[in-house]
């Protein structure tokens, strides 16, 4: 059993040998990682000391080259591989669908769990569907299998002292589009996905100048700052990349703080692996009850200062 994993994300790759060293350890397999620089600058002794039995270092990409270029230097080497894990970022599944395109196998992205098939023959999956509200189960073959997973479904990997080979591939990376410009967009300073606290905001909160009573509350738990879609997209009061949902962040925090949000699956589909939902909502008919471990029910203008003030009290004792 060969397992191969690509990601453009340092974090990520690092997990993704976690994962594919597990299912490897339980098929007698071997785990294989790509890197590509300068996105990943991890030194490959690392890698292999965290699960890697190999680790190739794809060729230099020339100037202007993107990282979907390398899309046919991998048709070449994944012909004997039997699954292929790879990251979630836009760049990496367009790799990802070509391949699975030129290859004539199976592709799966976004998937939330992977398991061998019971007769040894192919590979489930499990993915949510429909905007959160369902989850898919399906059987895929072939080899490669390709897989894509989001970040936080692999647990870390443990560094242990394990050896391995370090080759590095040769051969021209050639685009038929070449970059002529980055013009980055501002990003704010927000990693949700590695926040344990976030305390998110929706359209209960009916003014900018409100948010201020929230931040006193994230900045008391010592939570990031997030929020529901409407407040970024159409209200643009936060950035775009702190929005959590189905179609923004996908996180997992030990503690989910949601204040006058309604709830709905869209967004909620975005934390439903979360540890601890505290909702706060005047209505108490609100959907987002339903998906909490704790509910207050009151004026958010109230509430949430008493409580900010109640855990500064608290911590400062």
């Amino acid at each position: 059993m060969e397992i191969w994993v690509f990601a453009e994300d340092e974090a990520h790759l690092t997990e993704l040998i976690a994962g594919a060293r597990r299912l490897a350890d339980g098929t007698g397999g071997t785990v294989t990682c790509l890197v590509a620089t300068p996105e990943v600058r991890a030194d490959p002794q690392t890698l292999i000391s965290l699960g890697a039995d190999k680790v190739l270092l794809l060729p230099a990409r020339g100037e202007g080259v993107p990282l979907e270029a390398y899309a046919n230097l991998l048709h070449r080497e994944l012909q004997g591989a039997d699954l292929f894990l790879f990251g979630s970022s836009r760049r990496v599944r367009e790799i990802a669908a070509r391949l699975a395109a030129d290859l004539g196998v199976d592709c799966v992205t976004e998937a939330k769990s992977l398991v061998l098939a019971a007769d040894g023959t192919g590979w489930e999956t499990e993915r949510m569907i429909y905007g959160g509200l369902a989850t898919a189960r399906a059987r895929q073959s072939g080899h490669p299998v390709l897989v894509g997973t989001a970040r936080g479904t692999f647990a870390p990997a443990i560094a242990t002292d394990r050896k391995g080979s370090v080759v590095q591939l040769e051969g021209p990376v050639a685009s038929q589009v070449t970059i002529q410009n980055h013009h980055p967009r501002p990003q704010s300073s927000a990693n949700l996905k590695e926040a344990p606290l976030v305390v998110s905001f929706g359209r209960g909160v009916q003014q900018e100048s409100q948010i201020a009573i929230i931040r006193e509350l994230a900045e008391a738990l010592g939570a990031e700052l997030a929020c529901s879609r409407p407040i970024a997209d159409d209200y643009k009061w936060l950035p775009e990349e702190r929005y959590v949902g189905v179609t923004g962040q996908v996180i997992k925090p030990d503690l989910y703080v949601l204040v006058g949000c309604s709830g709905q699956v869209q967004h909620m589909a975005g934390v439903r692996d979360a540890g601890t939902i505290v909702a706060i909502n005047s209505d108490p008919n609100a959907p987002v009850f339903e998906a909490a471990d704790y509910g207050l029910v009151g004026d958010l203008k109230v509430l949430v200062p008493a409580l900010a003030q109640a855990l500064r009290t608290h911590l400062a004792s």
